[in-house]
């Protein structure tokens, strides 16, 4: 990994699920084969040259559509903080200790801890390998998978092998994560999977998710690519609840990849993309 460090500032690296390569019987076809080629992907993108095309051929976009599957901080968030919501699903391991349910500055009950295995699920159509945990305090929410699947009914709909986390400090919510997934928050399971090393702050806490800054830097990766991101952006969604009102994202993948947000001007859920050599044109599928 080191190969990459200097050209990704991100604070965790993608070495933490490097050792995921066994599949799970039964798992889907990409299961433990995503980690391994992305140090050689990434040396490859930190040294490459930018390819120049004549004016006006269309521009590959599989970097800026890899990068903006797991560029959403609300999709995360709201994974971290109801993961039984969102995945619905109700493990149940036993009852929580009554002391450790003290109300902290966030409205979260303090130090909450849940452990989920397979043994926590009464629903015969939901089966759990691996395991979750849940944890929820004053001022920190975090969702570890150790090579987690969650199946229903034969399919596989949510996996995690790593962690996302966030953290309260005053006005400004940190956002962390560290993990390969696919399912709520990321592609659907049946496609492929992201591998992120990705860092948010977003401020004011307080006015979130209505009215908020964001700013990232990391990498996002699959099977096809990988991709540094650095970027910020305003939201308010009383402005436009299309895009963001105003910002800007720099991508580099095998080339570089500019989005400039202008939900301010135009509230079209479209940014002005630009490639290196080419013109620039409109990209419309933004989840930010």
């Amino acid at each position: 990994m080191l190969l990459w460090a200097p050209c990704v500032p991100a604070r965790r690296r993608l070495g933490n699920v490097a050792g995921w390569l066994t599949p799970a019987p039964g798992a889907p076809y990409w299961w433990g084969m995503r980690v391994a080629p992305l140090p050689l992907i990434a040396s490859i993108a930190c040294g490459a040259v930018d390819p120049v095309d004549p004016l006006g051929l269309p521009a590959d976009d599989s970097s800026v559509a890899i990068a903006l599957a797991g560029l959403s901080p609300e999709a995360l968030l709201d994974l971290v903080e109801d993961p039984r919501l969102q995945l619905a699903f109700d493990p149940f391991c036993g009852p929580l200790d009554p002391s450790l349910a003290r109300v902290g500055p966030m409205g979260l009950k303090v130090a909450e801890r849940e452990v989920w295995t397979a043994d926590c699920l009464t629903d015969p159509d939901v089966v759990l390998e691996g395991s979750l945990v849940w944890t929820r305090g004053p001022d920190q929410l975090s969702l570890v998978g150790d090579r987690a699947v969650l199946w229903r009914n034969g399919e596989v709909e949510f996996a995690l092998d790593g962690a996302i986390e966030a953290f309260e400090q005053g006005e400004l919510l940190l956002l962390d994560a560290a993990a390969t997934w696919c399912g709520p928050g990321g592609p659907l399971c049946d496609a492929d999977a992201l591998t992120v090393d990705l860092s948010f702050s977003l401020f004011p806490a307080s006015a979130y998710p209505a009215a908020y800054d964001v700013t990232v830097t990391g990498a996002v990766g699959s099977n096809d690519a990988l991709v540094s991101v650095e970027g910020a952006w305003s939201i308010d969604s009383a402005a436009c609840p299309e895009e963001p009102t105003n910002g800007a994202l720099a991508l580099r993948g095998l080339r570089r990849h500019a989005l400039d947000l202008d939900g301010a001007e135009r509230c079209d859920g479209c940014a002005g993309w630009a490639v290196p050599g080419q013109r620039d044109r409109p990209w419309c599928a933004l989840d930010l």
